[in-house]
């Protein structure tokens, strides 16, 4: 795979075999993990003072604030890579390389709740779900599971859909 940077706005530019996920600020779990990410030192405020429209988790733990749209983005992140993103619902966006599994949201599973209570206990849940009931985890190979309103079947969907 050629190594292409995404270009996120100010000529700051953050490796695209890096990112995880592209998230709308709007995003439940955005203030937490900048609060987080700020405390740890590992916060990038990539805005040049003007304001943030999206928040970029990096495979290193890492979080870039950007003023440029997700959707933006996102779109760049495709021309650059010549690789397929999708939307996860509400503004964020996950590229496909990183998914590893896509799951049902179920109550009563054991393993599922045992794994999402592994990840809580290590900060690796992020809540996309903008206030509606969880439908659907995404485990992306960077180990984080990302919460998302929308149903497995509309995730594995969307991820395979041609632009």
């Amino acid at each position: 795979m050629r190594q292409t940077v995404l270009p996120i706005g100010h000529n700051n530019f953050v490796p695209s075999d890096k990112v995880v996920a592209i998230f709308s600020r709007n995003t439940r779990a955005v203030k937490p993990m900048i609060s987080k990410a700020e405390l740890n030192h590992r916060l990038i405020k990539a805005t040049f003072g003007k304001g943030v429209k999206s928040v970029i988790l990096t495979s290193d733990n890492y979080v870039v604030l950007s003023s440029i749209s997700p959707k933006t983005l996102a779109d760049r992140y495709s021309e650059e890579t010549q690789l397929p993103i999708f939307s996860c619902g509400g503004g964020n966006h996950i590229p496909n390389s990183q998914v590893a599994a896509i799951l049902q949201k179920e109550k009563d599973s054991e393993p599922i709740t045992k794994l999402l209570k592994d990840a809580r206990a290590n900060d690796l849940v992020i809540n996309a779900q903008m206030g509606k009931p969880a439908k659907c985890i995404i485990l992306t190979s960077a180990g984080y599971l990302i919460m998302s309103f929308l149903s497995p079947q509309t995730i594995a969907k969307k991820r395979f859909e041609q632009p």
